[in-house]
């Protein structure tokens, strides 16, 4: 066994002696791979800031007023830190408006009592927020004359340039810095990262694989090297650089798996068990013994939900309660699941370039498994799209960007050897081979890669505009905020109102009863939720949660808030009604979905239409005739109704026994939107407050109206 051991141990250096697999320590060589990796540094830089310049050029649609939009839903969780920062705020200001009434002082004193302790009076300190909160805030004030949402953009095109640097370091330490400077430009232009680190998208991804690379560049400084004193330095650095990544993104991904990758790599590299313990230890003292404990615990929890498809972040069901609740989480994108081709499509500019991206980083491996090892789990966790969203999938992305340009210099160096060889007449020079090589890989990356992207506002301005009205309609008596959770974050930091639900809590039963409300056809039932949910919160719905009829009989019941609540619709919910109605429509006594039919009818599509002659009009569907409400033929329309302003004014029944409706929309601008929408859907709740304006006044008061954009009502006692 020893001797078969000892072969391929032969035969594995063999794959490795060839010296045009390995990077010249030449000083020239040296500084030729710099110029390279910031060149690549420079690009991601302008590529995000070219962004920023076409968002500039269109003041109407990307700014309100000196403000810039934002393209991700999640970035105002952090502008509402960074701004209770700015505003000296007391500590749980945020938190204690976002999920009312749960984390009000009042419901936790009426609700726990015994368990109840009062927040913590003092103000925000920089350790209390996210540091991505605490860099806008110092850049607004610094910069911006005070605008967070301006800082929190202006930073984005610094976070590619440093994450860029990193890759390129991590993989010059590995030994490879030229493929290091091809890979470092390829993540930056890679089209799963490129939209997730846009401009706009205020959100910690854009620092992401800046601090895996920071930290995974000292592991290897650790694993290779020999003086005691020097490798437990390189430890405490990583644990350093793990606990300021934990600040960033509050992941517990850089307190787990970094220590564990480190020992292990510590191990296998200079094969010293007591070494490997050591440095484990050294790191869990550095971070905390019982911080340690409680994110291997948390982590273990989140993988094996992913890997059973439960989720343990929220609870879909009180364990209490036979009612079994939908999971929010079904009907987000970044979740949604990839297949293997799909997820590689993400990194690569085509599937097949992924391919052998990966196919060359895992020979690289192979070849060099004391360095590859420590970057393996990093890939497989990118891998991971298959199965847990794809979202993961930009963790893999370095890796294969770093195999496909891997694989390019080696055929490249090994052809030019051999052509050498064949001609005297003909030089050959590692170096400067290797750096032509490299400037020719960054060239056809730039030229491949998705360049021309420039993302588009999450919300329009006039939804924003909206949310910013209703401060001064509520007052200083303030309010609570009803919408659709995807607006939580966005419309408590524009409003200042408190909020239900939310990006990090839109999972379990509020959501339900909120859907439940706009999908059904009874305005009571839509008030009576709203009232219900903004008064009890989640344990209001836990005890009365006994059974399906108890439920619906506090909720008839429920009294008013202490506070006024606002309902906001807005013309973008129209298109998230089929996911609206696959949680609304949701069985909760039986846990079944709504089938597809039921989702489908409330998806409204627009018919894009030119008129052809009179009642005729050529659309994307087919010949649309009014006369005969007929669609290519067809006669699948039984109403048509037109509005103006969002109000009817015209109906026209076809008596085509047909239940979709063809709603013609006069618009400000004097043209017409044609949206087809089943009865179901017509009959809404949602449907009759934003598309028709009708509403019991008794029980309604319609206080703001910027429609077709938004509509604000406000329910009365």
């Amino acid at each position: 066994m020893f001797s078969l051991f000892q072969k391929f141990a032969t035969f594995h250096h063999s794959l490795t002696s060839p010296s045009w697999l390995r990077s010249s320590r030449d000083w020239r060589f040296q500084l030729g791979a710099v110029v390279l990796i910031l060149l690549a540094a420079m690009i991601n830089f302008d590529l995000r800031d070219t962004q920023w310049e076409n968002w500039k050029s269109q003041p109407g649609v990307y700014f309100v007023d000196e403000t810039p939009m934002v393209s991700t839903t999640d970035a105002a969780y952090f502008l509402s830190f960074a701004r209770d920062y700015q505003d000296g705020a007391r500590v749980g200001t945020f938190s204690s408006s976002r999920l009312y009434p749960e984390y009000t002082p009042g419901y936790q004193a009426r609700v726990n009592p015994d368990d109840y302790t009062p927040h913590d009076d003092r103000p925000v300190s920089a350790f209390d927020i996210p540091l991505l909160s605490v860099i806008i805030t110092h850049v607004a004030d610094a910069f911006t004359d005070g605008n967070l949402v301006l800082a929190g953009n202006l930073i984005i095109p610094y976070s590619l340039f440093l994450t860029a640097v990193a890759v390129g370091v991590m993989f010059w330490i590995a030994g490879h810095p030229a493929e290091g400077a091809i890979a470092s430009l390829g993540v930056g232009m890679s089209a799963g990262f490129m939209i997730r680190t846009s401009i706009g998208r205020i959100d910690t991804d854009q620092l992401f694989i800046f601090f895996i690379a920071l930290c995974l560049s000292f592991v290897l400084l650790a694993s290779r090297e020999r003086n005691l004193a020097r490798m437990l330095a390189f430890v405490l650095l990583t644990a350093l650089s793990s606990s300021v990544a934990y600040w960033w993104h509050q992941n517990e991904l850089f307190i787990v798996v970094v220590p564990v990758v480190m020992a292990f790599s510590i191990l296998i590299s200079q094969l010293s068990f007591k070494r490997a313990v050591l440095a484990f230890i050294a790191f869990t003292i550095a971070i905390n013994p019982v911080v340690m404990l409680a994110k291997f615990t948390s982590l273990g929890t989140v993988v094996i939900g992913q890997l059973t498809g439960v989720s343990f972040s929220a609870q879909s069901s009180y364990p209490e309660s036979p009612l079994i609740f939908p999971n929010t989480f079904t009907t987000i994108t970044e979740l949604e699941r990839l297949d293997i081709l799909g997820t590689l499509a993400t990194m690569t500019p085509h599937p097949a370039l992924g391919i052998i991206g990966a196919i060359g980083f895992l020979v690289w491996v192979f070849l060099y498994p004391r360095k590859g090892i420590i970057f393996l789990p990093f890939f497989v966790l990118g891998l991971l799209a298959v199965v847990a969203g794809r979202r993961f999938a930009f963790f893999a992305s370095p890796f294969v960007w770093f195999g496909l340009a891997w694989l390019f210099m080696c055929l490249s160096r090994g052809v030019a050897r051999g052509l050498s060889r064949k001609s005297p007449a003909s030089s050959f020079s590692a170096d400067g081979t290797t750096l032509a090589l490299a400037a020719a890989g960054l060239f056809a990356t730039a030229v491949i890669s998705a360049t021309e992207f420039t993302p588009r506002p999450s919300f329009s301005a006039a939804t924003t505009r909206s949310f910013a009205a209703i401060a001064p309609i509520a007052g200083n008596d303030g309010g609570i905020l009803t919408t659709w959770w995807d607006y939580g974050y966005y419309a408590h930091f524009h409003s200042g109102l408190n909020t239900f639900h939310d990006g990090g809590l839109q999972q379990g039963p509020r959501t339900h009863l909120l859907a439940r409300g706009l999908t059904s056809s009874n305005p009571d039932e839509l008030i009576q939720i709203t009232k219900f949910v903004t008064l009890n919160g989640g344990d209001g719905i836990a005890r009365n949660a006994t059974s399906l009829r108890s439920l619906n009989e506090a909720i008839a019941r429920s009294g008013m808030p202490d506070k006024p609540v606002y309902l906001v619709l807005t013309r973008q919910m129209g298109n998230w009604m089929g996911s609206i109605a696959s949680l609304g429509r949701f069985n909760v006594m039986t846990g079944k979905e709504p089938g597809r039919d039921v989702i489908d009818q409330y998806a409204a599509p627009e018919l894009v239409c030119k008129r052809i002659k009179d009642a005729r009009f050529q659309c994307r569907r087919g010949l649309l005739d009014l006369d005969h409400g007929t669609l290519d033929g067809k006669p699948v329309i039984s109403e048509i109704i037109l509005t103006r302003d969002g109000f009817p004014y015209k109906k026209d029944v076809k008596n085509n026994k047909s239940p979709w409706i063809l709603i013609i929309q006069r618009m400000p601008n004097g043209g017409n939107r044609f949206v087809m929408m089943h009865r179901n859907n017509w009959n809404s709740n949602f449907s009759k407050l934003f598309n028709l304006g009708v509403y019991n006044p008794k029980r309604l008061e319609l206080v703001l109206d910027h429609y077709p954009e938004a509509r604000v009502y406000r329910i009365l006692q």
